[in-house]
């Protein structure tokens, strides 16, 4: 019952699917109250179903995003990651505008991984590559 408690509170904390270290909430203000989830040592941040469409909307995401952590970053994952919603396993997946950009997806809960940086990097697309990319169709 405690587990219910928890969840219910809003207090329970996940576990960054990539080193295991207990992510950091963060409220992020004007994305209609999104709140995400971050981790303190590799910035890799978990966003659930929608959350990644609301914060790219409303341009918020230098507030969610720490940028990238440095040069540590491994090529990719080593063992596969597990969904810290569900334990589903991630599917990583390149972004179809942006295809450098890889997420990770939970097929069950419709959650996204993304690594530090990432999502500064696909926010700076939705603004100056598509002006780019309607310039050059017309």
């Amino acid at each position: 019952m405690s587990h219910f408690h928890e969840a219910e509170t809003g207090q329970s904390r996940l576990r960054c699917p990539k080193d295991g270290t207990l992510m950091e909430k963060s409220a992020v203000a004007g994305t209609a109250g999104v709140t995400v989830d971050r981790c303190a040592k590799c910035g890799a941040v978990w966003l659930d179903k929608n959350e990644l469409e609301r914060i790219l909307a409303a341009g918020a995401a230098s507030k969610v995003d720490l940028g990238p952590f440095g040069k540590d970053k491994p090529n990719g994952p080593i063992a596969p990651l597990m969904c810290p919603r569900d334990q589903s396993l991630l599917t990583e997946v390149a972004d179809a505008k942006q295809m450098h950009v890889l997420i990770m997806i939970c097929s069950e809960c419709g959650g996204k991984l993304l690594d530090a940086g990432e999502l500064i990097d696909l926010a700076q697309f939705t603004v100056g590559e598509r002006i780019k990319a309607a310039l050059k169709l017309g």
